[in-house]
């Protein structure tokens, strides 16, 4: 099953869960999930809404409570564990692992559903781990021990022990909450190409919101016990993604993508300009409080005016007077201050 829309992981009727204290304690109910070949799904909720639970049981280290679970085509409970590591690989949130371990064995790991002998690898296995260790660029510590390297480069080593496991299906739990910048956007590339060129299922749990609308095909936002399924733009445009909060003055703002706090305004700007600039500039007057206006002329205005290698903010005051600001900082700092002393 390797076609485009083939699905890799079905369930019905699903209630997900864990005993505490000799209580049954209900996460999810009534599941119906569907995720397919070339699919990159973004799990999302708030904290304890039962994104790691999820995973956790997709996996099968949590037993299902309800319902039917199929791994491509086949139920999950008659896997054996080595036929299911090679159907899905997981990475936890923060696997619990000896500090005296090496990176190269950890991601030598990855291959023990082929074979019984982790200490004596086909060349397959070799050019697989290898190729593991160079996609998550942990290649240059293959002989450092995990506790030699940093909370960001063992999740690395850790994707890369799945990806050596080489599987249809990836469960990934906060993969980058301890990666930097650069690779944290290096590796949603990387599991962008994974999707597609590979044809992989891969479903992973995040909080940041950016990485999830740009690069998912599709969003599971956990919301009272249950999942919604759309794509990160039908999310947005149906207000489902203001289910991730509940407070009353924190919305989300369709035109720039993210949520917004709604502080005390300092009134309506008129902005005038085009391009890079012209938006940053913008960015910066509404974090500040102000109603922008685009394009127009009224009251008080800023024109960004880009001339050779050097720009410049001209401000129009309604009184007709006008001062100009070099960078925006300069001008926040300009229209802050006159904004106090002319009110």
């Amino acid at each position: 099953m390797t076609g485009k829309h083939s699905t890799y992981l079905k369930g019905q009727n699903l209630k997900m869960g864990y005993q505490h204290s000799g209580k049954t304690e209900i996460i999810l109910e009534n599941l119906n999930l569907q995720a397919n070949a070339s699919e990159l799904i973004g799990l999302i909720g708030r904290n304890g809404s039962g994104k790691s639970t999820l995973l956790r049981s997709l996996m099968g280290m949590l037993p299902l409570m309800q319902g039917d679970l199929m791994i491509l085509e086949q139920a999950i409970r008659h896997f054996t564990p080595k036929q299911k590591a090679k159907k899905i690989a997981y990475v936890e949130a923060s696997a619990n692992l000896p500090g005296n371990l090496r990176v190269h064995e950890i991601v030598a790991y990855g291959r023990y559903p082929y074979s019984s002998l982790l200490w004596k690898q086909d060349v397959e296995a070799k050019s697989k781990v290898h190729h593991a260790m160079e996609q998550m660029n942990v290649l240059h510590l293959a002989d450092r021990q995990l506790h030699q390297i940093s909370d960001g480069e063992r999740q690395r080593c850790m994707i890369a022990r799945a990806l050596a496991q080489d599987t249809p299906i990836i469960l990934l739990d906060e993969p980058a909450a301890h990666l930097d910048i650069a690779n944290r956007y290096e590796l949603m590339k990387m599991l962008r190409q994974l999707a597609d060129e590979q044809k992989k299922c891969i479903i992973m749990s995040s909080h940041d919101l950016d990485i999830m609308l740009n690069y998912t095909d599709k969003l599971w936002l956990i919301h009272q016990k249950n999942i919604i399924s759309q794509a990160p733009e039908d999310m947005v445009i149906q207000k489902n993604i203001e289910l991730l909060v509940d407070a009353s003055n924190l919305n989300f703002s369709m035109e720039n993508a993210k949520f917004e706090i709604e502080g005390n305004s300092r009134g309506r700007l008129c902005l005038k300009g085009e391009g890079p600039v012209f938006q940053w500039t913008k960015r910066a007057l509404q974090r500040i409080g102000f109603e922008i206006e685009c394009n127009k002329s009224e009251g008080l205005n800023v024109i960004v005016n880009e001339c050779d290698e050097v720009t410049e903010w001209i401000i129009e005051y309604a009184d007709d007077s006008v001062r100009k600001a070099f960078s925006i900082e300069q001008l926040v700092d300009i229209l802050k201050t006159n904004h106090y002393e002319r009110t």
